[in-house]
């Protein structure tokens, strides 16, 4: 069992131990040990509260029920007029002649009020109805546990009787009966707050008052500063009714309900030491506990209970708590998380539980944060005895469960069967505590499907598991009937020269090689039995004939089945026109038809067609006829091309005009450009020349003006010398040889002749033979010069 955690504390409420054991007063009993009047502390509405009374003594004692008043100084209760005033007229106010202030504004009581007729009046103030305001804001559920509260006269407040009033001050005698200082303070400070009691507050009228607080001035006037219209504050005060309350517990989440875990067993509890939470009944709250007849009187380590109707919904639990004989709460613990499941089973374990006699309570509760009240369902109990561990039910006070077992069908898990009561919310959460509760027995051959382990196959027989009587399937099988046999579908190629067939009912498949059929040289062999082609192709086996391949320029001849060579490609062998070989015909294409020539085929190279008259093609060079110029066709038909006369350069006497166009010379020649040359004697030294006329343009001379005759020569030839008689200048010897001179008579050229030495036998037949041969020249010189001159007159 757990530890004992000081985190939770549970007492049971005197109003629940009344019900539970009689003999437990409100007075003596758990309550108030465990809520101590000015010590003890509560949230409860979403606030925090100090003790202040209890049903017989404190502050207003009610039986069955605790006076609270605010511990926490809340925004809420923060600058609260008694009533609103100002010196200054406001919208529903009306005036007061004050003493020392004068005229003052003080807003009016609500309507279906009488009016006031004073300022201080509690009835229909400021404060009265803020703390109306706040008491209609509290959490319905929490509202519904105050006792309202009439004001009278006799309570200290001015005016007339109110009536109802959850939410009230405090007055002076009240106040002064708390008389400890961290109940009085505030929020732990001196922040100041109303009391409902009026007066000037005299220092005697003060007597044992904690600080902080103010009394309600006796009339409108000034008291040290402080007027009904003032903005102090207020501390409200309840009457909280505990005729519901279940028990008490730590407020706080680490030390209270929240920190117990579901299903974690029963926790140990001490009585609460800090801030302390309600868990109040209340009818929004169910929860029905089941027990069969032997659970009521149950003895087990672990009591087993159903539970049905249970209130659903965020942080509601099943829970329940052990209290002794005298109503102290011992054990507390959370059984289920109900808030999606409202029904199933509660198991409480004893294991840890002390030796003794206990009061078990179960109940459906809310828990809520820790400013907040927690509910609960009223409790399911019994009485437990508990020794070593184990418990002994009695005087159980839960619903009853009979049950009504199914005759009809089983239930079963994978090893026992039962039958299962009819009746709802059966509490047994054990089967082996339900009727014929035994192990499986598989002897039953029932054939149906939900037994059948496998359907026959082709190969295997049906089979089926045996069962048991409760419907149970179990392991082992038993066989129906025999294998179905092959159901095999077509034989189907499978790619690899062979095909396959395969059972349409489990896949099993068989193969064998293709066979039969004719291979070809473009078609494979079809299978005679998949109807599909296998094998390789017979590149023999020719389907077809031998035909040409014929292109303008090739050809060549195959097999028109497989298109196999027969004769390789070659060029067409042309005889007009026509293959010697394959018998193609030229389909003539290209050339260029002329005037004098058919085009030429580019193919095969022959002329076809007709002439093209009007397609001429011109030389590049001109043609020059009759002084005009044109271009010959190049084809041969003998047309000008261009024709036009020459023009243009200009003739000269000795070249005609040069065509601009043809560059071909055309016309007659020009005339000569002609001066006179005088006659020139020749000499012996210089050539001369006959009187002619000379053309500066052909460089031609002509014997007449009009140079209609050409003179061939007009030179004269240089005359010859004549030379005079030899003149010795140097005379020989006998052994050398002398010099000899003679000069031309006109010009006086000279020249010059050695002679012999004299020495010489032939010297004298030598000069001799000289001078016959001087002689002989000089006078066929002197002949010819006469007779040229003759010639030249």
């Amino acid at each position: 069992m757990k530890k004992k955690k000081r985190m939770l504390s549970l007492l049971l409420c005197i109003a629940t131990l009344v019900s539970l054991i009689p003999t437990t007063s409100f007075a003596a009993g758990v309550w108030e040990p465990a809520l101590e009047i000015n010590q003890s502390k509560v949230v409860f509405a979403g606030h925090t509260w100090w003790v202040i009374g209890d049903g017989t003594s404190g502050i207003y004692p009610q039986p069955g029920h605790a006076t609270l008043l605010a511990a926490d100084y809340d925004s809420e209760y923060q600058n609260i007029p008694f009533r609103k005033g100002s010196a200054d007229s406001f919208g529903n106010s009306s005036p007061f002649s004050t003493i020392g202030r004068g005229t003052m504004y003080y807003a009016n009581n609500p309507s279906g009020m009488s009016a006031w007729g004073t300022p201080n009046e509690y009835g229909g103030s400021t404060l009265q109805q803020k703390l109306v305001q706040i008491a209609n804001s509290l959490p319905a559920k929490d509202a519904s546990y105050i006792r309202p509260r009439t004001l009278t006269g006799s309570d200290s407040i001015t005016g007339p009787v109110v009536s109802n009033q959850k939410l009230w001050p405090l007055s002076l005698e009240e106040y002064n009966t708390i008389d400890v200082n961290a109940v009085c303070l505030y929020g732990g400070q001196f922040d100041h707050f109303w009391l409902r009691t009026p007066g000037y507050g005299r220092d005697g009228e003060r007597v044992r008052q904690c600080p902080g607080r103010y009394r309600v001035p006796s009339s409108a006037v000034m008291f040290y500063n402080v007027e009904v219209d003032q903005d102090i504050g207020a501390r409200p005060a309840l009457n909280v009714d505990l005729s519901s309350l279940l028990f008490i517990s730590n407020a706080d989440d680490a030390s209270g309900k929240p920190s117990v875990s579901v299903g974690n067993g029963l926790v140990a509890t001490e009585e609460p030491t800090d801030t302390v939470k309600f868990t109040m009944k209340h009818t929004d709250q169910n929860l029905n506990v089941y027990a069969t007849l032997g659970q009521r009187r149950q003895t087990a380590k672990t009591l087993t209970f159903g539970y049905a109707n249970a209130t659903g919904g965020a942080n509601q639990y099943i829970s329940c708590i052990l209290t002794n004989r005298y109503g102290d709460i011992r054990y507390y613990g959370k059984l289920a998380d109900s808030s999606n499941a409202s029904s199933g089973f509660l198991y409480i374990p004893l294991a840890g539980v002390r030796d003794n006699e206990y009061t078990l309570s179960i109940f459906s509760e809310q828990i809520n944060d820790s400013r907040s009240t927690d509910f609960c369902s009223e409790p399911v109990t019994m009485r437990v005895v508990v020794s070593d561990g184990v418990g002994i039910v009695s005087d159980y006070r839960g619903d009853l469960h009979y049950h009504t077992w199914d005759p009809d069908a089983w239930a079963y898990n994978d090893s026992f069967h039962w039958r299962e009561c009819l009746a709802p919310n059966c509490p047994l959460p054990d089967n082996s505590q339900k009727d014929e509760y035994a192990a499986h027995v598989y002897d039953q051959q029932v054939k149906d499907d939900i037994y059948k382990a496998s359907d026959a196959t082709c190969t295997e027989v049906k089979k089926y598991y045996y069962s048991c009587i409760c419907g149970a399937k179990g392991t082992e099988v038993f066989t129906d009937g025999d294998p179905l046999g092959h159901t095999w579908g077509s034989w189907q190629r499978d790619g690899a020269d062979q095909h396959t067939r395969t059972c349409s009912a489990c896949s099993a498949s068989e193969s064998e090689a293709c066979s039969g059929g004719t291979a070809t040289c473009i078609n494979q062999a079809v299978c005679t039995k998949c109807g599909e082609a296998y094998g390789a192709l017979d590149p023999t086996n020719h389907t077809g004939i031998v035909t040409w391949i014929q292109t303008s320029a090739t050809h060549r001849s195959v097999y028109n089945c497989c298109n196999s060579t027969v004769i390789a490609e070659d060029a067409h062998e042309w005889k007009n026109g026509v293959c010697l070989e394959c018998g193609y015909r030229c389909q003539h294409t290209g050339g260029t038809a002329t005037c004098s020539q058919k085009a030429v085929c580019e193919i095969c190279g022959i002329q076809y067609g007709d002439l093209d008259p009007g397609n001429h093609q011109a030389a590049n060079e001109w043609t020059q006829e009759n002084d005009k110029h044109y271009h010959k066709c190049i084809y041969g038909c003998d047309t000008h091309l261009d024709e036009t006369d020459c023009f243009g350069g200009t003739a000269t006497c000795s070249k005609k005009a040069t065509c601009t166009v043809c560059s071909n010379t055309y016309g007659a020649l020009g005339t000569h450009r002609l001066s006179h040359q005088e006659e020139k004697a020749a000499t012996c030294t210089e050539a001369g020349n006959i009187a002619y006329w000379h053309c500066s343009v052909c460089m031609k001379n002509f014997l007449d003006q009009a140079g209609r005759q050409e003179a061939s020569n007009v030179a004269l030839p240089v005359l010859e010398h004549t030379y005079g008689e030899w003149t010795v200048t140097k005379a020989p010897t006998s052994q050398e040889t002398g010099i000899k001179t003679k000069s031309c008579v006109f010009c006086g050229h000279t020249i010059t002749e050695s002679t012999p030495a004299t020495g010489d036998s032939d010297q004298l037949s030598i000069w001799l033979f000289l001078f016959l041969l001087s002689g002989a020249v000089l006078s066929y010189t002197v002949m010819v010069y006469r007779r040229k001159k003759k010639n030249y007159s």
